[in-house]
């Protein structure tokens, strides 16, 4: 059995997501315990967090999860092909940038990076399939896929934005903020 049918290099793709939603709820727990100890900087983060829309928060989290794919394979690809490596590294910390610069520093030109970026990855994934360079696979088929709803959600402009005095974990779960994604 070689190694693309028993998952191989692409499993610690798989191993990096099932840490990311712990990772995530570290940082967001850190912000809470910040904020409520009344470190400045926590409660502008936690703040900046809260008043961006859903469709910003889906993007940026589709964003982080195509970068840690990206990042989590980068060291296997090492020995084949040292350029990649360097890609992919480069890539998952654009677009983990793009996706900070979108939740928390309010950069306008956010949706073209991330666009950009993920088209980018579209397209070079393609060409290396098309090269023989790499063959399809779960794992690279299902990036693509994410990466692909993500430059749709970044296309589909959300306007709402949560009220700053409402409960953010009550608005979060309503159909007016998500569209029912979270019920």
């Amino acid at each position: 059995m070689d190694s693309q049918t028993a998952g191989g290099d692409h499993g610690i793709a798989i191993v990096a997501l099932l840490y990311l939603p712990i990772a995530i709820t570290g940082v967001m727990l850190a912000l809470e315990v910040g904020a409520r100890a009344g470190v400045p900087a926590a409660m502008r983060v936690r703040s900046a967090f809260i008043n961006s829309s859903p469709g910003v928060r889906m993007a940026a989290f589709g964003m982080v999860v195509s970068a840690t794919i990206h990042v989590a394979l980068a060291p296997s690809l090492w020995s084949e092909d040292h350029v990649r490596t360097v890609l992919f590294i480069l890539d998952g910390v654009a677009l983990t940038a793009v996706a900070v610069a979108a939740l928390l520093l309010r950069f306008p030109p956010w949706r073209a990076a991330g666009v950009v970026l993920l088209g980018a990855e579209i397209v070079a994934y393609a060409g290396y399939v098309v090269a023989g360079m790499e063959q399809l696979d779960a794992v690279g088929i299902a990036t693509k896929l994410v990466e692909l709803a993500v430059i749709g959600v970044i296309l589909v402009d959300s306007t709402h934005h949560v009220d700053s005095n409402r409960n953010w974990l009550r608005e979060l779960v309503s159909v007016r903020s998500n569209g029912g994604f979270l019920r």
